[in-house]
């Protein structure tokens, strides 16, 4: 049956074959004629291809059940494989698809492994950013209660404020007066005010930015500090001008080592003593030489006796 099958297709194409070549070069009139015998050809080979096929497949499904197989594609897979007896091909199937599962299983642990992995690995990463913004408020909380207490810190004290209202106002009134006499009255003015703001010669609890900080020539301290305005509270600079005032800071004294520890710019707060002059010009002993400067740029000689900052606390 096999030959001839085989027989009826290799003529099944070879006739296609022929026909085609001879409406290719057959005359243009004759050409329709060839064609339809073509078709006819190349139809027969197509059908001889099919029952071929399913002549195949019956033969093998009939030798599948001779051997004891339950279809043809067992069959072959088992001949392909060099088995012949059911029973083994039955039990390589088995063990196949045993290996299968357990592939399988192995491969869904390892799915499961690696998706509890990355849940775990989430859930660190949550907690370390809750704990991370949870720090950050702490952290905020701490800046603002530090900040909090900076400015409680630095506060500006009342008769401060209003002693350097004082010199701001006569410093302004300065800059537009004309003439001396006006410079003169609006430093008359400020004696009165400064010496109704500060009573006595202390100042306790005042705040300001270190301006100069130094030695003089006998490695003793010099010391300004800005307290707003244009006002500058200041020792003197010089051991012959600080003769009877005692101002300058001695290297033996624990405020020279603090001071030591500080730089120009520092925000300070401190207590000191001022040198009340009430039958002077300025109320309070001032360093200028000229009346422009006391007014524009006073500098009050001051013998200070404690200075700290905020940080020094923390």
């Amino acid at each position: 049956m096999d030959i001839a099958l085989a027989l009826i297709v290799l003529v099944a194409l070879l006739a296609t074959v022929w026909f085609l070549l001879r409406w290719l070069f057959v005359r243009k009139e004759r050409k329709k004629a060839f064609r339809s015998r073509f078709l006819l050809a190349l139809l027969a080979m197509i059908v001889s291809f099919g029952a071929f096929g399913f002549l195949i497949g019956n033969q093998d499904s009939q030798l599948a059940l001779e051997a004891g197989f339950a279809d043809a594609a067992s069959y072959r897979a088992a001949r392909d494989a060099g088995i012949d007896d059911p029973a083994q091909w039955a039990a390589v199937l088995a063990e196949r698809q045993a290996e299968a599962a357990r592939r399988a299983e192995s491969e869904a642990a390892d799915q499961a492994r690696r998706d509890q992995e990355a849940a775990e690995a989430a859930e660190a990463a949550a907690a370390a950013r809750a704990q991370q913004e949870a720090e950050a408020a702490r952290q905020a909380e701490i800046e603002v209660a530090q900040a909090a207490e900076r400015d409680a810190f630095y506060s500006v004290p009342d008769d401060q404020r209003r002693f350097v209202e004082a010199v701001t106002a006569a410093a302004a009134t300065a800059r537009e007066a004309e003439n001396d006499l006006q410079r003169g009255a609006a430093r008359r003015d400020r004696k009165a005010a400064m010496c109704a703001v500060v009573s006595g010669s202390a100042v306790r609890g005042w705040t300001g930015t270190i301006r100069t900080l130094t030695t003089n020539g006998e490695g003793k301290g010099v010391l300004g500090v800005a307290i707003g305005g244009d006002a500058v509270l200041k020792t003197w600079n010089n051991a012959f001008s600080d003769t009877f005032d005692a101002t300058l800071i001695e290297p033996t004294n624990p405020m020279f080592d603090r001071l030591a520890q500080l730089s120009r710019g520092d925000r300070v707060r401190f207590d000191a003593t001022l040198f009340r002059t009430p039958d002077g010009p300025d109320c309070f002993e001032e360093q200028s030489l000229t009346l422009s400067g006391s007014l524009r740029d006073p500098g009050f000689t001051t013998r200070f006796e404690r200075i700290e900052r905020f940080e020094d606390g923390q």
